[in-house]
């Protein structure tokens, strides 16, 4: 199973819990109508959603195994880095820093237990519910080694 599109994930998503109408879907994505009808018409044709004519719904033919390949870390790698790129083309409306820094063992530190803080309330926060998939925001953070990641880098160009 290929990848999804950021929409195709965002509708997934909405219906995932609950059936809804194109009505509720639209409404609930912010896509417009014309695009969601698109996007609602290309899960269909993939067997992984169904309607009743009223109602979307996952399919039930949508085994375990879509399931996991969807959910795979190359897709997951693909949607976060549509993301990050459009918060990066959009400064006025998102918020994104990057810094390169020189860090002490003890800076290192106080900085991992930071970040340890900053996961666990996201995850206290993920569990409650939104009433739309537009109220979620997108949130990244991480750090690396700059010798590594540079040598990734040629490793891959190479």
């Amino acid at each position: 199973m290929k990848s999804l599109t950021l929409f195709e994930r965002n509708i997934l998503e909405i219906i995932a819990d609950k059936n809804h109408s194109f009505s509720e879907i639209q409404k609930a994505s912010g896509i417009i109508p014309q695009l969601c009808l698109r996007i609602l018409h290309d899960l269909l044709e993939k067997k992984m959603i169904q309607t009743n004519g009223v109602q979307f719904f996952i399919s039930p033919e949508l085994s375990s195994n879509d399931i996991r390949a969807i959910n795979s870390e190359e897709n997951i790698q693909h949607e976060s880095i549509e993301y990050i790129e459009t918060i990066m083309e959009n400064k006025e409306s998102n918020l994104f820093k990057f810094k390169k820094i020189k860090m002490a063992d003890d800076d290192f530190k106080i900085l991992k237990a930071m970040m340890f803080n900053i996961e666990s309330f996201i995850k206290e926060t993920q569990n409650k519910k939104s009433k739309s998939i537009t109220d979620q925001k997108v949130i990244f953070w991480g750090m690396g080694d700059l010798k590594n990641i540079t040598q990734q880098i040629l490793m891959e160009t190479v």
